[in-house]
């Protein structure tokens, strides 16, 4: 057992997947964070008569709304927020 030449344990290869896997999300979300405020508001900002101020508008209640249902969803569960509960 844990000779160079045995297979490392199922544990420990779902361990490193999941790290992978992780690593990957995050990444994938700095970066489009990063892209909205970045490029975006640029963007935007150059638009005539506040058109910029409109179009974050019109992103911003969609994103909103969601919010409010995914942490009312999360609020309603057992183990969503720490057992908490929202409200």
């Amino acid at each position: 057992m844990g000779g160079r030449g045995d297979p490392p344990a199922l544990g420990t290869c779902l361990w490193r997947i999941r790290r992978r896997v992780t690593v990957a999300a995050v990444g994938l979300m700095v970066g489009v964070e990063f892209a909205g405020a970045a490029f975006n508001k640029a963007i935007l900002g150059r638009l005539p008569d506040n058109g910029g101020l409109a179009a974050r508008s019109d992103a911003a209640r969609p994103l909103g709304k969601a919010t409010a249902v995914v942490i009312h969803r999360l609020g309603r569960t057992r183990r969503g927020l720490g057992g908490r509960g929202v409200g």
